[in-house]
């Protein structure tokens, strides 16, 4: 019995000590959760994009998102005083080149209002910007929460986001990102608060963690007691065994 209830003993401070880990690993977890939507107010994955109409600057045409359902579309918020943003032109010539444009539409978003058409025009011809360019004249960036350029945004067949990139990012990042969706064209499967089940994982593993220890230490109790109950037993058997032996021999003496 000493033994069975240092056993036990042992065993509660082992979940003790494992659930204490968890929730301050839990609690590191949701703190950095906080702290990245706190640093990006970019739009989470599954995000109906905004429905806009503008002027193309190079061709004069009204171009609207919406027409763009069944395509992945490409947003690239940037000024032309953006050194990194200058940087990411050749990274999205590679995207255009690989693609067709009837698979993946570019759309490059001046968010500069000092950037005059003719000063795009003119950035673009020297750059080789050969894709579609407008000015944000309907506060685009507001509504995507960017804060600072260049910021990507890649867009699923349905128009809704997918991915978001801040900074200058390879061509072959986005090349991965655009295939996944071309090659997986169903909408991810969702949560009932219609969080994806990617991100659900990413952000509750710990709580499955500690029911995943908590049930081994259950089962580890369970089968040390029936150890435990079965020990008794065999002692509660041979002590009866020798008594019996002991009036076996006593009525023999007699």
């Amino acid at each position: 019995m000493k033994m069975h209830k240092k056993i036990s003993i042992i065993l509660l401070l082992i979940i003790s000590g494992t659930i204490i880990t968890s929730m301050i690993i839990a609690n590191g977890q949701t703190d950095h959760s906080i702290t990245h939507q706190l640093e990006s107010n970019l739009k989470p994955p599954g995000t109906l994009g905004m429905d806009w109409s503008l002027e193309d600057v190079l061709t004069d045409t009204i171009i609207t998102f919406s027409n763009y359902e069944g395509k992945v579309v490409v947003l690239d918020f940037w000024a032309t005083w953006c050194g990194p943003c200058a940087e990411s032109i050749a990274e999205l010539i590679d995207v255009k080149n690989e693609f067709s444009s009837s698979k993946v539409v570019i759309i490059s978003i001046n968010v500069e209002s000092s950037d005059t058409e003719t000063i795009i025009e003119d950035y673009a011809s020297e750059h080789n910007m050969n894709w579609k360019i407008v000015r944000d004249t309907e506060n685009i960036a507001d509504f995507y929460g960017v804060i600072s350029i260049p910021t990507f945004y890649i867009f699923d067949k349905e128009l809704k986001v997918y991915k978001t990139y801040e900074g200058v990012i390879g061509s072959s990042s986005m090349i991965r990102t655009i295939n996944e969706i071309l090659e997986e064209p169903a909408t991810p499967t969702n949560t009932n608060n219609g969080e994806p089940i990617s991100e659900f994982w990413a952000k509750n593993w710990y709580w499955f963690v500690i029911l995943g220890i908590f049930l081994i230490i259950c089962a580890a109790i369970f089968i040390q007691r029936q150890r435990v109950i079965k020990q008794n037993k065999e002692l509660q058997r041979q002590k009866f065994e020798e008594k019996k032996r002991r009036t076996r021999k006593r009525k023999i003496h007699k």
